[in-house]
C-alpha cells in the first residue's frame, strides 16, 4: 500500500499521461499526492548572470515561482480534486537531483512520472531516466501518447 506518491510534472501534456494512474492509486490506497515541478535555477547561466546581476534574476525566478505556485493550486484543485490529500511544490535545481531530494525528504513511497515532458524526443526523457536510475523508492514511468 502507497500512502505518499509523488507526481513531478513539467506542466506539459506529456507529463499529464500520469495522472490517470496518480488518481488511481490514490483513489485505492487513500494516498496523499505531492505535485512537484522544478524551476531551472538560472544563476548558474553566466550570461545571464552578467548581464542582469544576481538580483535581477532572483526577481525573475520568484516571479516564476509565483506563477508556478497558482499553476499547481489549479491543478490540484481541478485535475486532481478527487484525491484526499494534495500538496504542492515549487523546488529549484536539477530536476532529477531535487526529485530524489525531495521524495527522501518528505518519506514519498512511490513516484509516478511520464516517460516524457514537455521536450519529449526520445523514449526515455533524461530526468526520467536519471530518476530511474537513482531512486531509492519505486518509480512507475508512464508511456507519453505517441504523437501523430
Amino acid at each position: 500500500m502507497f500512502k505518499k506518491i509523488l507526481w513531478p510534472t513539467d506542466l506539459s501534456e506529456n507529463s499529464r499521461a500520469a495522472l490517470p494512474q496518480i488518481l488511481s492509486l490514490s483513489r485505492n490506497y487513500q494516498a496523499e499526492v505531492h505535485i512537484l515541478y522544478v524551476m531551472e535555477t538560472l544563476a548558474s547561466e553566466n550570461s545571464w548572470y552578467k548581464e542582469f546581476g544576481r538580483s535581477r534574476i532572483q526577481e525573475i525566478q520568484a516571479r516564476e515561482k509565483e506563477n508556478l505556485e497558482k499553476q499547481l493550486d489549479k491543478l490540484r484543485t481541478t485535475a486532481l480534486a478527487e484525491c484526499p490529500t494534495c500538496v504542492t511544490h515549487v523546488g529549484a535545481g536539477d530536476p532529477p537531483h531535487e526529485i530524489i531530494e525531495y521524495a527522501e525528504k518528505e518519506n514519498m513511497e512511490l513516484i509516478v512520472m511520464a516517460t516524457q515532458g514537455h521536450r519529449g524526443y526520445f523514449l526515455f526523457g533524461s530526468v526520467t531516466e536519471r530518476v530511474l536510475k537513482h531512486s531509492p523508492i519505486p518509480v512507475i514511468a508512464i508511456p507519453t501518447p505517441k504523437k501523430k
